[in-house]
């Protein structure tokens, strides 16, 4: 575990995630100590990491919600600041050491952490701002913008 590494504030992102520079300073300012990167869409696959927010916190964050109770998607980023790397820490602690929990993906130490009285917030990012790698064309995906992108630095930079 990565615990010498967690004494200031950080963000978890998973390695599958493309983002914006916009996404990452909006969760980075968000003023809750734990905060998850979301997006809204109109329906959710059985694959998404679904969250449940009432207000400005999320209430469940499972890949189990039903499709019906979802109303958002985790990006696969989550800031903890001040004193929230320390419960974060303790909460895995904890996990690690119960069998019930060695093939839990890491929002489930999100969700114990919400259900030991510990809110966890929520920046809401458009889904302009990022993409999740998972299959083949998300790939091509990404790459075709960064082509766009470096095509119009180039223009720029040959001015």
């Amino acid at each position: 575990m990565a615990r010498q590494e967690m004494t200031d504030d950080f963000v978890i992102v998973n390695g599958d995630v493309v983002f914006t520079n916009k996404l990452l300073d909006g969760l980075i300012q968000h003023n809750h100590n734990i905060c998850v990167a979301i997006h809204r869409k109109t329906c959710y696959d059985q694959e998404d990491m679904k969250v449940i927010t009432i207000d400005e916190v999320v209430n469940r964050i499972s890949k189990e919600i039903p499709l019906s109770d979802a109303n958002g998607e985790s990006i696969g980023m989550i800031k903890f600041a001040n004193k929230a790397n320390q419960i974060l820490i303790d909460t895995l602690d904890k996990m690690v050491r119960n069998k019930e929990y060695i093939n839990a993906f890491f929002p489930r130490a999100l969700q114990k952490i919400s259900d030991n009285g510990f809110q966890v917030h929520y920046f809401e990012a458009s889904p302009e701002d990022s993409v999740e790698i998972d299959f083949h064309p998300d790939l091509d995906e990404v790459r075709a913008s960064l082509e766009k992108f470096t095509s119009k630095i180039s223009l720029w930079i040959n001015r």
